[in-house]
Protein backbone atom coordinates (compact mmCIF):
# COMPACT_ATOMS: atom_id res chain seq x y z
CA UNK A 1 0.00 0.00 0.00
CA UNK A 2 1.06 3.28 -0.82
CA UNK A 3 0.89 6.03 1.68
CA UNK A 4 0.36 9.67 0.38
CA UNK A 5 1.50 12.87 2.77
CA UNK A 6 -0.19 16.40 2.02
CA UNK A 7 1.52 19.57 3.14
CA UNK A 8 0.04 22.92 2.42
CA UNK A 9 1.87 25.69 2.51
CA UNK A 10 2.07 29.48 2.86
CA UNK A 11 4.71 31.10 0.98
CA UNK A 12 6.16 34.60 2.55
CA UNK A 13 8.58 36.20 -0.32
CA UNK A 14 9.55 39.65 1.38
CA UNK A 15 10.85 40.72 -2.08
CA UNK A 16 7.88 41.96 -4.32
CA UNK A 17 9.61 41.23 -7.27
CA UNK A 18 9.94 37.37 -6.12
CA UNK A 19 6.92 37.28 -5.20
CA UNK A 20 5.69 38.45 -9.07
CA UNK A 21 8.00 36.16 -10.49
CA UNK A 22 6.61 33.34 -8.70
CA UNK A 23 3.10 34.32 -9.45
CA UNK A 24 4.09 34.60 -13.12
CA UNK A 25 5.79 31.23 -13.17
CA UNK A 26 2.99 29.77 -11.22
CA UNK A 27 0.20 31.37 -13.60
CA UNK A 28 2.00 30.15 -17.13
CA UNK A 29 2.35 26.63 -15.65
CA UNK A 30 -1.59 26.92 -14.79
CA UNK A 31 -1.64 27.92 -18.63
CA UNK A 32 0.05 25.13 -20.11
CA UNK A 33 -2.08 22.48 -17.85
CA UNK A 34 -5.05 23.67 -19.76
CA UNK A 35 -3.46 24.12 -23.09
CA UNK A 36 -2.26 20.31 -22.07
CA UNK A 37 -5.47 19.25 -20.97
CA UNK A 38 -7.39 20.97 -24.39
CA UNK A 39 -4.61 18.82 -26.51
CA UNK A 40 -5.46 15.74 -24.82
CA UNK A 41 -9.37 16.29 -25.64
CA UNK A 42 -9.64 17.97 -28.99
CA UNK A 43 -7.19 15.04 -30.46
CA UNK A 44 -8.44 12.23 -28.23
CA UNK A 45 -4.92 11.62 -27.34
CA UNK A 46 -4.03 9.26 -24.64
CA UNK A 47 -3.45 9.70 -21.18
CA UNK A 48 0.09 8.73 -21.12
CA UNK A 49 2.51 11.75 -19.50
CA UNK A 50 5.54 10.12 -21.85
CA UNK A 51 3.51 10.48 -25.02
CA UNK A 52 2.85 13.58 -24.17
CA UNK A 53 6.07 14.45 -23.28
CA UNK A 54 7.21 13.45 -26.82
CA UNK A 55 4.32 15.36 -28.86
CA UNK A 56 3.86 18.70 -27.14
CA UNK A 57 7.36 19.31 -24.78
CA UNK A 58 9.09 21.65 -26.96
CA UNK A 59 5.85 23.56 -28.00
CA UNK A 60 4.88 23.48 -24.34
CA UNK A 61 8.53 25.17 -23.36
CA UNK A 62 8.71 27.41 -26.10
CA UNK A 63 5.32 28.86 -25.64
CA UNK A 64 4.58 29.11 -22.09
CA UNK A 65 8.37 29.73 -21.05
CA UNK A 66 8.73 27.02 -18.42
CA UNK A 67 11.94 25.40 -17.25
CA UNK A 68 12.08 21.82 -17.89
CA UNK A 69 11.29 20.35 -14.84
CA UNK A 70 8.16 22.58 -14.80
CA UNK A 71 7.16 20.92 -18.38
CA UNK A 72 7.42 17.36 -17.57
CA UNK A 73 5.41 18.00 -14.05
CA UNK A 74 2.76 19.78 -16.45
CA UNK A 75 2.61 16.41 -18.03
CA UNK A 76 2.71 14.35 -14.87
CA UNK A 77 -0.34 16.73 -13.48
CA UNK A 78 -2.65 16.84 -16.59
CA UNK A 79 -2.18 13.31 -17.31
CA UNK A 80 -3.81 11.34 -14.37
CA UNK A 81 -6.36 14.29 -13.24
CA UNK A 82 -8.29 14.79 -16.68
CA UNK A 83 -11.39 13.18 -17.05
CA UNK A 84 -14.35 13.96 -19.02
CA UNK A 85 -16.83 16.41 -17.10
CA UNK A 86 -20.20 14.55 -16.96
CA UNK A 87 -21.86 17.71 -17.78
CA UNK A 88 -20.61 18.98 -20.87
CA UNK A 89 -17.81 16.40 -21.71
CA UNK A 90 -15.05 18.84 -21.16
CA UNK A 91 -11.50 17.51 -19.84
CA UNK A 92 -11.10 19.21 -16.44
CA UNK A 93 -7.96 19.43 -15.00
CA UNK A 94 -8.48 18.99 -11.71
CA UNK A 95 -5.19 20.39 -10.09
CA UNK A 96 -4.83 22.86 -12.72
CA UNK A 97 -8.27 24.00 -11.74
CA UNK A 98 -7.55 24.26 -7.86
CA UNK A 99 -4.35 26.11 -8.82
CA UNK A 100 -7.26 29.03 -10.42
CA UNK A 101 -9.11 28.36 -7.10
CA UNK A 102 -6.65 29.23 -4.72
CA UNK A 103 -5.26 32.56 -7.03
CA UNK A 104 -8.55 33.37 -7.14
CA UNK A 105 -8.96 33.57 -3.61
CA UNK A 106 -5.75 34.86 -2.67
CA UNK A 107 -7.06 38.24 -4.86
Amino acid sequence: MELSLTIKVKLKLSNPKDALAFQEVCEQYRQAGIYVSDYVFHQNFELNSIKLNEVLYHDVRQRFHLKSQLTQSTFRTVTPDTKPSKHNSVAVPTNMTAVKRMETERK
